[in-house]
């Protein structure tokens, strides 16, 4: 057994390291067994061991038949070649109770700059340990709000390990990250390399290793390999520490820069930027005489403070100090002397401690009174904490970001039109945002902590329905359409998607899209038809009730309008209720043709009639015979061509171009145009006679701007035919865009609106059309439901204030509930409890 210390060390120092709070062994390095040969009192306390039962064994004793851990296969390389080295074990105390034990291991020269001693710093960590476990148990709702993150987010504590990765790291990364999985480096398990060179990242630079040191790194010249591809990362990462300074975890956060990097033309890999940082493994520790002149210092001192040991030795410690306690360390030193007192001896504070080049910094100081025969010393100890104070500072700001983070997450799902629900494993409600309040009418207090089937209002086979889709496999699902009625009859529609928690596959999160006026816009679609046309505007309504009665004669029409209003579609309706319905329906446009073309078209042509006649050929009034001929642009029709007109309507026969003969033919003629007839008569572009023969009956088809109530209903038609031609998710207008539509005058009428749905079909990227999808002329059209909203707070009482809502609306419950700010169902409510009707 040895009992006796190392040779050349001076007595006084091994009484200072047994004063010292943390366990202290010295091992001898020329032992290939590396027995040890001294130990601190406070080793012997953490271990349960005394001295008599340590000394001449190796530490590996501590670990009982623990030995598969990872951690010991670094301190062995470490031994082997005499350098420095750190790890968290599982150690075991004499009584058999497991403690984490925080080793580092500095390696000790002779004078012959041979290895003699290994001299380990030993500390029980056992309580952080178990302070991160509880930590890490009681967040999981923390780690949702990570897993919403789009960067890769990834945890590992000091020994390598990894405590938390989200999703997005993985697929970044091309790696799948498994807690408790061990990464001995980081840049052979995830074959990082610098951009451009295909080297490994050199290990030493990472910046989660970085991290695991102490300091904050990001780097943005890493690369991975996924699938055929390069993939650039920005990485950076920060430690986590505990109460005590110390760290036990880093957090890596990578982000896929591959877009930036091709937006800046692929530029070549950036040079890699590196900071110097001082060695925080060891710290500096300065011993004093009563005095406050220094005694010896240890290598790290120099590497701290910038002064060599011989720069040192003699002087006063107070030069390592800034004013005003340079000034003052004597007067301290005299109180403590006198009357004991000391604020820092025997306890850890943070102070300023001044470099050789005047630079003040900040660091932990911990001194000790070390009581020897030939007198008093002081051992102080100091480390280096501006890392830890960036840190801090990065770790504090990067909370904050996240606490921000999930903050807006929050006020994102309660702003959307998508109601949110999520449950728990046995399917009771754990989370609702405020849109299923809008229009589900769920309470958001009570609804937490019950059952979907008794919050969620459906009919029983709707519920049916979304059982089953909870009960499917995710590849399974598929988006449903739930029903429900309120105490009034009212119905309501909702579109469900059933996902599953990233976290845990038992619990649930339910997407409710509110699609109730979808539904009604529908069925008012199939209400308000009349053949291919639509409108439930009362223009429309008298224009369909004129297309049945001018429909049961054999009349002449002139159908008169303004471009694009749909004058083609009255003509065919007019045939389809006509007793000619079983005939043919001919449309021909009038100036499409020159006129000579348009003859032979409308009247036929015999073989050599002109040159390219080389067979007889019938014309439209033929091939409508028993039918209907709809002449479209009448006003533009040549006066020649008027005048065989007349007599085609006079007489009910035509000649062929090239014949003498004429045929009869029983064809009811409709016509259309968008000029003033009478005034082209006037100025002589149009025959009177023809004109008198043409408008026996005539139709005046309404502009858009006159029945924008028909707006929402022809909206909904386009969108499904657009719906069908995209192969896309039929989207929805928005409330802002809806608006839009109704505030503009529309030129162009039904064809211009048709337009305008296609090319907001186009450039919508989501399920819900705003405003600035829509063409800028209509777009700019908004402003004016701003000004409504105001005058509508104004009015002072409520009644007045729905009534003013529904009139602005044109009875659109929905945009009159978002136009005064409040909920759908709180509306219905209103208006049962005013009296006010809904129709009005």
């Amino acid at each position: 057994m040895l009992t006796t210390h190392p040779q050349n060390m001076p007595e006084w120092l091994f009484r200072a390291l047994d004063s010292a709070s943390c366990g202290i062994t010295v091992a001898d390095a020329q032992d290939p067994d590396m027995p040890l040969i001294y130990v601190n009192p406070a080793f012997e306390a953490m271990t349960g061991y005394s001295k008599d039962e340590i000394l001449g064994r190796n530490c590996r004793f501590l670990q009982g038949a623990d030995r598969e851990q990872s951690e010991l296969a670094v301190i062995g390389r470490a031994l082997k070649e005499g350098r420095e080295a750190s790890a968290v074990l599982r150690n075991y105390r004499k009584d058999g109770t497991l403690f984490w034990n925080e080793l580092r291991l500095s390696p000790v020269f002779d004078d012959q700059d041979r290895l003699a001693y290994y001299v380990g710093i030993q500390t029980d960590v056992t309580a952080q340990k178990e302070a991160q476990a509880k930590l890490q148990r009681q967040n999981p709702s923390f780690h949702e709000c990570l897993e919403a993150i789009p960067f890769g987010v990834l945890v590992l504590d000091v020994e390598g390990r990894i405590f938390f990765a989200n999703k997005a790291a993985s697929l970044i990364m091309g790696r799948r990250f498994e807690p408790g999985d061990s990464i001995e480096d980081f840049s052979v398990y995830c074959q990082a390399t610098v951009v451009g060179t295909g080297q490994p990242y050199p290990r030493e630079i990472l910046p989660i290793s970085r991290a695991l040191t102490g300091d904050a790194a990001s780097v943005s010249d890493m690369e991975i390999r996924s699938g055929h591809r390069a993939v650039p990362l920005h990485v950076s990462a920060s430690p986590i520490r505990n109460p005590q300074g110390e760290v036990t975890h880093a957090v890596a956060i990578f982000a896929d820069i591959t877009e930036i990097r091709e937006k800046e033309n692929k530029l070549k890999e950036e040079e890699a930027r590196y900071r110097a940082l001082m060695n925080s493994s060891l710290d500096a520790v300065v011993t004093t005489d009563a005095s406050g002149i220094i005694q010896s210092v240890n290598p790290m001192v120099k590497s701290m403070f910038g002064y060599s040991p011989e720069e040192l030795l003699g002087r006063n410690v107070n030069l390592l100090m800034p004013e005003p306690q340079r000034s003052l360390h004597e007067h301290y030193i005299e109180n403590y002397l006198k009357t004991g007192q000391s604020n820092i001896m025997g306890a850890v504070r943070e102070l300023s401690a001044c470099r050789k080049d005047g630079t003040v910094f900040p660091v932990d100081v911990s001194v000790t009174e070390v009581k020897l025969p030939q007198g008093i010393l002081f051992k102080g100890i100091v480390r280096d904490v501006s890392p830890r104070k960036k840190a801090e500072m990065l770790a504090a700001h990067t909370l904050a970001e996240l606490k921000r983070s999930q903050e807006n997450l929050l006020v994102l799902l309660n702003q959307f039109r998508v109601g949110t629900l999520m449950l728990d494993a046995e399917h009771r409600v754990e989370f609702v945002s405020k849109s299923c309040e809008q229009f589900a009418g769920i309470d958001h207090q009570s609804a937490l902590g019950q059952a979907w089937d008794q919050v969620l209002p459906f009919a029983m086979q709707s519920k049916l329905q979304l059982q089953q889709m909870l009960d499917r496999l995710p590849s399974e699902r598929y988006r449903i359409t739930l029903h429900w009625e309120d105490s009034d009859q009212q119905s309501y529609w909702v579109e469900c998607d059933v996902r599953d928690d990233p976290q845990n596959s038992h619990r649930h999160i339910l997407l409710l899209y509110d699609v109730t006026e979808i539904h009604r816009l529908r069925q008012a679609i199939e209400e308000s038809r009349y053949g291919r046309m639509l409108g439930n505007s009362e223009p429309m309504r008298e224009l369909f009730s004129l297309i049945k009665d001018v429909a049961r004669g054999d009349w002449t029409v002139l159908i008169e309008g303004e471009t694009g209003v749909g004058k083609e579609l009255v003509a065919h309706n007019i045939h389809a209720a006509s007793p000619r319905k079983d005939g043919p329906f001919i449309a021909v446009n009038s100036a499409g043709l020159s006129e000579s073309l348009l003859a032979s078209q409308l009247f036929g042509h015999r073989k050599g009639a002109f040159t390219g006649a080389v067979i007889d050929q019938e014309g439209l009034f033929e091939a409508a015979h028993g039918g209907t001929l709809f002449l479209d642009e009448i006003g533009d029709l040549p006066l020649n061509m008027q005048a065989s007109l007349l007599r085609v309507l006079q007489e009910k026969e035509i000649t062929r171009l090239g014949e003498t003969r004429p045929r009869k033919v029983d064809v009811r003629i409709l016509v259309a145009t968008h000029k003033d007839l009478a005034a082209e008569s006037r100025a002589g572009r149009f025959r009177e006679d023809l004109l008198y023969r043409l408008r026996v009956a005539r139709l005046c088809v309404p502009p858009l701007r006159e029945r924008k109530d028909d707006i929402p209903l022809l909206v909904e038609a386009f969108l499904r035919n657009s719906y069908h031609f995209s192969s896309r998710i039929q989207p929805r207008f928005g409330a802002e865009a809806m608006q839009c539509l109704m505030n503009y005058d529309w030129p162009g009428n039904v064809r211009e609106l048709k337009a305008c749905v296609d090319y907001a079909v186009i450039h919508c990227k989501g399920e819900r059309i705003e405003g600035q999808d829509l063409p800028p002329e209509i777009s700019r059209a908004a402003a004016p439901a701003v000004i409504e909203s105001e005058h509508l707070l104004s009015v002072g009482d409520e009644r007045e204030r729905i009534r003013e809502a529904l009139k602005k609306t044109r009875g659109n419950r929905l945009q009159a509930a978002k136009l005064l700010g409040i909920s759908r169902a709180t509306f219905y409510r209103r208006l049962t409890e005013l009296d006010i009707a809904k129709d009005q």
